[in-house]
This record gives C-alpha cells, sequence and structure tokens, in this order.
C-alpha cells in the first residue's frame, strides 16, 4: 500500500480549502458572511477567495513563502484563511496588541514577502516597517504591501501602491488551487479574543459568520440581538466584557446563545451570571490556538439539578479518566 503512487482516488490533502468548495456548491445562496452592512453568500466568499489567490499568485510569490495579515476580526481575515492555501503559502496572523518593534522582530524572522495590513493599523504597520528597514538596510527584502480598507466606507488610506479590494477584482474568479500546492496555517492568534466561529464547522452546516471589527460589549450585543446568533466562541474574558457592559448597551437575549470557550476554566459564579443572561458555556481544553482537536465534557441532561457549583465543576472537566 505504501509503495502505491498518490492519487485523487488514495490521497487527499489536509487542508480547509475542501469545506469551502464544498460550502459554495451546497449552499451557493445562503448567507457565508456579515460584517456591519455587508454581506456575502458562498458563492460570492469563493469567487473573492479563487480571485485574490489569482492576485496574490501574480505578485510572484512562492510556494512556502510568507504572507503576514495584521488585521481584526473582519471578512478579509477570513477570506485569507482559504486564499493563502489556495497560494500554496503560509499564512501568519498577528495580534492586533503588539507593538512596532515585535510586528518588526515578527515581519524579519518570518521572512514575509507580503504584507496585508488594515486601515486602522496603518500607523503601526509603518512604524514596525520603518524599524525593519533600518535594520536590514535593504528595501529589495521588505514585503510588498496591501492595505485592506473598510468595506462598508472606503477611508482611501493606503501604505503603497496596492489595496485589497482592487485585487480581487482584478482576479481570475475561476481560480483553482493548484494541485501541487498545499499551505500552511499558522495559529490565528489576532482573533483569539474576537467574535470567531470555527469555520470549517460553519462551512459544513451553511452557516453564516458575522464579523465585528471591536470586541466591545454594545457591537457584541447589537450583533447578537439583531442578527440572532445561536453560537459563538471566545476567550473567557469576553464573559467579563458582557457583564459589565452599560445599560445603554444591554440587549435582551431572546433565545440561547451556546457558547464555546478554553483558557482557564471559568468560575462557578461567572458561568451562573453568563447562564442568566442567555449564555449557556461549554469548556474546552486543549491547544485551541494551535491545533483544532479538544477536549469537552459533554453534558447530561441528569446534571440540570445539580448546583451551580458543581455544574461548573463538570463544565470544566477535562475529560474521563479509563
Amino acid at each position: 500500500m505504501d509503495r502505491l503512487s498518490k492519487c485523487n482516488t488514495n490521497y487527499v490533502p489536509l487542508t480547509p480549502l475542501m469545506f469551502l468548495k464544498r460550502a459554495n456548491n451546497a449552499y451557493t445562496n445562503r448567507t457565508s458572511i456579515i460584517y456591519e452592512n455587508s454581506c456575502f453568500t458562498w458563492r460570492q466568499t469563493y469567487e473573492r477567495c479563487c480571485r485574490l489567490a489569482s492576485s496574490l499568485r501574480s505578485l510572484n510569490i512562492c510556494k512556502n513563502q510568507v504572507v503576514f495579515v495584521l488585521a481584526p476580526n473582519i471578512p478579509a481575515m477570513y477570506e485569507m484563511h482559504f486564499v493563502v492555501p489556495m497560494a500554496g503559502v503560509v499564512l501568519n496572523n498577528i495580534n492586533t496588541r503588539l507593538d512596532a518593534k515585535s510586528i518588526a522582530t515578527i515581519l524579519r524572522h518570518s521572512e514575509a514577502k507580503v504584507f496585508f495590513v488594515d486601515y486602522q493599523y496603518v500607523q503601526l504597520a509603518s512604524e514596525a516597517l520603518r524599524m525593519l528597514m533600518g535594520e536590514q538596510g535593504q528595501s529589495s527584502n521588505m514585503p510588498v504591501v496591501i492595505v485592506i480598507d473598510d468595506l462598508d466606507s472606503p477611508t482611501g488610506v493606503r501604505l503603497g501602491e496596492l489595496e485589497y479590494e482592487e485585487l480581487i477584482h482584478n482576479g481570475n474568479p475561476h481560480q483553482e488551487p493548484h494541485q501541487n500546492q498545499t499551505g500552511c496555517l499558522q495559529p490565528s492568534r489576532s482573533v483569539s479574543e474576537h467574535f470567531k466561529l470555527d469555520f470549517k464547522g460553519v462551512m459544513t452546516r451553511g452557516g453564516t459568520n458575522v464579523c465585528i471589527r471591536d470586541t466591545s460589549a454594545c457591537d457584541m450585543y447589537r450583533s447578537i440581538a439583531t442578527l440572532k446568533v445561536t453560537h459563538m466562541c471566545c476567550a473567557p474574558i469576553m464573559f467579563n466584557i458582557l457583564l459589565e457592559a452599560k445599560p445603554e448597551e444591554f440587549r435582551e437575549i431572546s433565545s440561547p446563545v451556546q457558547v464555546l470557550t478554553g483558557g482557564a476554566p471559568p468560575p462557578a459564579t461567572l458561568l451562573e451570571k453568563m447562564e442568566h443572561l442567555g449564555f449557556h458555556i461549554t469548556y474546552a481544553y486543549g491547544m485551541t490556538e494551535a491545533t483544532d482537536p479538544t477536549l469537552v465534557c459533554e453534558w447530561q441532561a441528569k446534571w440540570n439539578h445539580l448546583s451551580n457549583e458543581r455544574k461548573a465543576k463538570l463544565k470544566a472537566q477535562q475529560g474521563i479518566s479509563v
């Protein structure tokens, strides 16, 4: 068996691209992404990714080179998780809370060839690039910079000649992933505390991804109430933001929201407060920023009558000994 040549019958690369293509075929006209006043269908999302992958290849980026992204939880960030593997290169998402020096260090260490920057972080990126140029002393090693402007209200901010939506417009909508190129995904820490769902699970069910730029209580409650959000993933720190919302920021939740969280197990008092607001929390244990597999304590109906403290301990359970 080990001597068989690889072909489509016996070998399929482990890649998120198969999920996107399936969603395009199975859920063509369902809404894939909502961001403020903009929304896309799965067909549009697939086409946008194909176009941008085509434009990315036209920049002469080679297999296994690095694409650097500095952006919040916006549609472009979602699309980059597919565009970059389509082009056969490596995605490196950067935490938006880092300072310019740290970003310059990572740029140098990763040897990034392309740098996507959200308009909100252009000043930060400019400072990091100046530091990088000062260290290297050669502009030939600098990455190609592409600004991601706002979808609803373009600002016109630029940090070079290229702009995200222009690249999508000029790309080939029928561009297929290169058969001999399988991209790699670096952990997306920049959105780890944003309103972020497991994109593969959402695609498999033809669901809708809700993107918000700022993780404020106002924006989270507004999105949940207005768009009838049913599931969300977040770090436990988001619970405090929701609980500390001002009266004018709070929105009543009409139906329960299923929440998947990781990190340190939330205390029982925090879980109880969140339950009263309409959030049903499941705690997942594992290296959630690096790999998909996690351990969860599957809830059982007989536990509903237990004390809140006991429920919290069960939800924080990290597996069953055998």
